[in-house]
């Protein structure tokens, strides 16, 4: 059975893939009349008719496709900007020279790796400690070679 759809049908459509997904706004924005419970009651009918619900379908499947992003794709994005925060950017004066100072994002390595770390499952199920102290040894030793 091949139904057509009437224009509000394909407006309701519209506004429906538009707003994310709110049937009662569609109905509202495609032109139907009534109170919200009105609205809402021809939005549910609009959806459970199996044309519309084709439509709706197959214009959230080509979204999806044009949008798709593979997993390798989402690794590949997250290493990028975990590179690019770890890398030191110079800070520049008001007139735009460099300042012999640098800055580097260590939050968004942070956010970064913690979420590629979630996609492999590797994440720590309990805090640890990260505080540690270090011993800076600077000078020579008795053979010079520090």
């Amino acid at each position: 059975m091949n139904t057509r759809l009437t224009v509000k049908q394909e407006l309701f459509i519209s506004h429906y893939l538009a707003n994310g997904g709110n049937g009662t706004a569609a109905a509202r924005e495609a032109g139907y009349k009534g109170s919200d419970e009105t609205l809402r009651s021809t939005a549910k009918e609009n959806l459970t008719k199996p044309h519309i619900k084709a439509e709706i379908e197959e214009a959230q499947n080509k979204l999806k496709e044009q949008l798709h992003a593979t997993a390798l794709d989402k690794r590949a994005m997250l290493w990028a900007s975990a590179k690019k925060a770890f890398a030191d950017e110079p800070i520049l004066d008001h007139e735009g020279n460099q300042t012999g100072e640098y800055r580097f994002d260590s939050g968004g390595v942070v956010r970064a790796i913690a979420e590629l770390n979630k996609m492999d499952g590797d994440y720590a199920a309990k805090k640890i400690d990260s505080k540690q102290s270090i011993t800076i040894v600077t000078g020579e030793d008795e053979q010079g070679l520090f």
